[in-house]
Parts: C-alpha cells; structure tokens; sequence
C-alpha cells in the first residue's frame, strides 16, 4: 500500500505544471486599460498590445482584446517569445462577449451558403459596416473560455448594409440557411496603429504565433505584418487569421511571408500595393497557404495581388477574391511554384515576369468549375509575362458563357516560348477532368483571334493541341495519352476555329481533357478561347 502512495505522488509531482510555466490569459482595452494593470482580467485590462508581445511569454499564453477600441500607438511591435505547435501563442479579438458589448439583431436574415449577400427581414438597425456578425447557431459564446483561437470560425466582416439585407467581403459558409434567423452582432475589429504610421508586426525570429481577428494598420515598406522567421531553423509557422491590414496605397505590402510557413484564413487586406508578398534576398524556403481572402488594391499603381520573389518559394491561394489590382498572380524568382484554386480576378493573372523557371497552377480558374490551366516556363528575363484573363468579350453562337483570352509571352529563346522544352515552356491552356465509360466520344475546343495581322503563321499541330488521356487496358490502370491533328487558321481567318480528338476508353474511369500552346512568337498573338468544350456523342 505504501508503494501504490508512494507511485500516485510521485506521477500527482511529475504532472504538477509550476505556475511560473504555466500558460496564462490576459487582457487590452485600448481605451479603458492601464499598462501599470495585472492585465489578467478585463476589469484590469493592458492598454498595449507591447505590454504583452514585447515581454517573455509562455508557450500557450493568450491575449484578448476589446474591440471597436482604437489605439494611436505607432511603434512597432517586437516579438520575444515562441510557442509551440500545440500551445501557439495568441492574440485575438473578443469572440466571446468577455466584455458584454454584443448584441443580437432585431431584423432576422435569410443566410445562403457561398454568398455574400444576406436578406433581412428590414432595414437593419444593429449590422453596419465594419462590425462582425454571426448567425446565431454557427458559434457559441463561452464566458470563461481559454481555447480562444478556434472559437468561432464562422464569423463575417459586414462590407455594407442597405434597407433589404447586409453585404459581406466574404461568402458565408456557416452551417444554418432558410429565413427568420437571427444574427449576433459584434463590434468592429480592434484597430492597431494607423497607415500614416510606419508601423509593422514583425517576427523576425519568434514561431508558432496565431494572429486573430485584428485590425493592423500601417505604411510600412515592410509589410503590415512581416514574417522572416525559421530561416535554417527547422519547421516554425504562424497563423493569421480574421485579420484586415491596410496600407495607405504606397510602399507597403498586406503581408511578407518568409520561412517555413505561413497560414492565412479568412483575411481582408486593402489599400496596398502587393497584397501578398514573400520576398527575401536571403530566404530560400518559402511556404505560404491563403485561404478564403480578399484583396483590394484600391486602384493603387502597379499594385499586385501576389508577389512571389525568393528562391524554391510556395503558395497556395484558394477560394480568393482580388479587385482593383493591376495583376494578380505570382511575380516569381527561381524554381518559384504557386497554385491558384477557384480565385476571381478583376485583373488578369500576371504568369511570368522574373527570373528562373515559375510554374504557376490554375484549378477552378475564374471561378469556372473545372477550367485548370497552368503557366509555365524556364527563363532568364521577361518583360511581357504570360497572361490569361477571363473575358465575356467575343462569345461564341452556342458556346458557354465565357472566354479565356490568351496573351502569350512575347519574348524568343530563354525569354519565351520554346517547342523543345515541353511541357515546361507551353502554357497549359486548361485541364479538365471528365468521369467516362467505354463509349467513344469526340471532344472539341473552340479558339479564335479577332484580327489575322495577329499571326505570321498559324500555330503548328506541334505547338497547339488538344489531348485527352484515358484508359486504354481493359484489366489494369494504364493510360493512353491521344492528341489532336488539326491546326487553327489564325492568320487568315477571324472565324471560331475546331480543334478536335477522339478518345475510345477501353476502362470507365477519370479522362483528363487538356490544352497546350507552345507558338514561339512571331507576332501579338493573342487569341480567345471558349471555356466550354463540346462533346459528342
């Protein structure tokens, strides 16, 4: 029996975590907090985020801020600390009511998954811009909550409001639908600084940090926030997440990834002239997801979307909104990867226009189901980048309801497209993939060029084609890759021109239907192409 005691308190000592380790969740109030406070309730809240950032903290601490409260504070902040992969390091709006000043709306709404529009019942009285809402069901309000970061994922920005519904910048994906619901309305994002400061949230060194529904403001060249963490130094991330940053239209980026990862949920950035950027001369290992963004340049010149500069970099952008920016896509330098999944573009997505060999994926391209195209190439230099655009302009009698319009690259040799060197100097025009049976089918793709002084010569069945890839053995998953013959007269004829191939399945399965251009230029070259194909029988 003195064993089994002695065991019990000994496993009861190894357990025990000292206080000095233990994580701790503290509080701001930009307005009514006082740093000269303990900080660890909201009746003795901080007043800076600096009390808490810039002084050692525990793996696991969390930091909860009021919102609406704005503070003038301009100096940077200077992280200290790291957390770990299960105890990250949080600061976070109040998603919880710690401090009572939500309320729920007296209208009911009609939320549809995958819009941004929610019809209300009446002219909304309580769901203005800039607060954030929930409909009610989605989220849960826990009081006395320390698992601050993954409370309520499902919260939304309101962009506008008018007397028949609100407007969000993002599309709902919350779990409720049907009218007569009601939403729970929470003030605006807590906003640091402001974009006449030269402000930055800069991690230079400290990892696994998660950043929560904040509103960051600066003129920073540097970035609003700015991650150059975990160089050489193993897996280190941070997480952003319900985050807005807004620059003042100058010299400043959204946000500068550097390292080995960077996860961004659900983020507004505005006013900027990249919206995203993970340049760094001495950073070779980049890896930046976004997720369910938006982005608006505000007009701002030479403003881009993405800026992908740094050796062996990667990004995957999905499910994205970009507006008033002058290209938006990857700007890459050497062996730089990106992939891009249903994003809208206001702007055309800018593929090659740096060093090294880019490869940029498109998967739901312009938010057209099953448009996949890719752009890539190995060059040295390029001034005028591979670009394709979705476009309503010239549709087709009897085709779908959109184009990609093409401009490729117009440089020669190593600045251009080269027809040795496939598949990595061709442009992927689009891929989609097609469940078929046995039945042969023939597939064709429609492609125009408005004026014929566009081409010197057509392009050759070598360096335009469509192909499908299927499978040919009746009893093992062998595929057969089957192309098209015939060539687009371009250079005589402005009439929507057939390229077809006939594939014959011998096993039901996934056929994948592809595009290829690999023209060397001789010329503008830009030609239009119908996004729907036609498949017969």
């Amino acid at each position: 029996m003195k064993k089994i005691l002695f065991l019990a308190t000994f496993i009861s000592a190894c357990f025990f975590i000292s206080p000095a380790f233990a994580a701790t969740t503290y509080y701001v109030d930009f307005v009514g907090g006082l740093n000269t406070n303990a900080g660890t309730s909201t009746s003795t809240a901080w007043q800076t985020l600096d009390q808490f950032a810039d002084n050692a903290r525990v793996a696991g601490d969390i930091l909860i801020v009021k919102r609406v409260a704005t503070s003038t504070v301009s100096s940077s902040i200077i992280f200290t600390s790291d957390g770990t992969l299960n105890s990250p390091i949080t600061i976070t709006a109040d998603y919880n009511n710690l401090w009572n000043d939500f309320a729920t709306s007296s209208e009911t709404f009609t939320p549809t998954f995958g819009s941004t529009f929610m019809a209300s019942s009446a002219s909304t009285t309580s769901a203005f811009p800039n607060t954030w809402i929930y409909v009610q069901g989605d989220c849960s309000e826990q009081n006395a909550t320390t698992t601050i970061a993954t409370s309520c994922e499902l919260a939304y920005e309101v962009a506008s409001s008018s007397t028949n519904g609100i407007s969000l910048y993002l599309p709902y994906k919350g779990n409720q639908s049907g009218a007569g619901l009601s939403l729970r309305v929470m003030p605006a994002a807590p906003q640091w600084s402001n974009v006449t400061a030269s402000f930055a949230f800069t991690l230079n060194s400290s990892a696994y940090w998660y950043l929560k529904g904040l509103d960051l403001r600066s003129t920073s060249n540097q970035c609003v926030v700015s991650i150059s963490n975990a160089v050489n130094t193993g897996n280190k991330s941070e997480i952003l997440y319900d985050m807005i940053l807004q620059g003042n239209g100058a010299g400043d980026c959204g946000v500068q990834g550097a390292g080995a990862g960077t996860l961004i949920k659900k983020t507004r950035i505005f006013n900027v002239v990249k919206g995203f950027s993970s340049s760094s001369a001495t950073v070779t290992t980049v890896q930046m997801v976004v997720q369910d963004f938006y982005i608006d340049c505000n007009s701002v010149g030479s403003s881009a979307a993405f800026g992908l500069e740094s050796e062996g970099s990667s990004v995957n952008a999905t499910n994205g909104t970009i507006v008033k920016c002058t290209s938006s896509s990857i700007h890459g330098n050497y062996n730089g990867v990106s992939t891009f999944i249903n994003t809208t573009s206001s702007a055309p997505p800018t593929g090659l226009s740096a060093n090294g060999y880019t490869l940029n994926n498109f998967e739901d391209n312009f938010s057209i189901v099953g448009l996949n195209s890719q752009s890539s190439n190995q060059i040295s230099a390029n001034n005028l980048a591979t670009t394709t655009m979705s476009s309503t302009a010239n549709l087709r009698s009897g085709g779908g309801p959109t184009n990609e319009l093409i401009y490729p690259p117009t440089g020669t040799g190593n600045t251009g497209i080269s027809t040795n060197f496939f598949p990595f100097s061709f442009i992927k025009l689009f891929e989609y993939p097609i469940y078929a049976d046995t039945t042969s089918r023939t597939y064709t793709m429609y492609f125009n060029s408005t004026s014929t002084s566009q081409f010197v010569a057509d392009p050759s069945k070598t360096e335009m084609w469509i192909e499908c890839e299927f499978y040919a053995n009746a009893t093992n998953a062998e595929r057969k890759l089957t192309k098209s013959t015939s060539v687009a007269n371009f250079s005589s004829s402005t009439a929507w021109q057939a390229i077809s191939v006939t594939c014959a399945p011998t096993q039901s399965g996934v056929l994948y239907l592809r595009g290829w251009y690999g023209k060397p230029s001789d010329g503008y070259n830009a030609f239009y192409m119908d996004t729907t194909p036609s498949i017969s029988p």
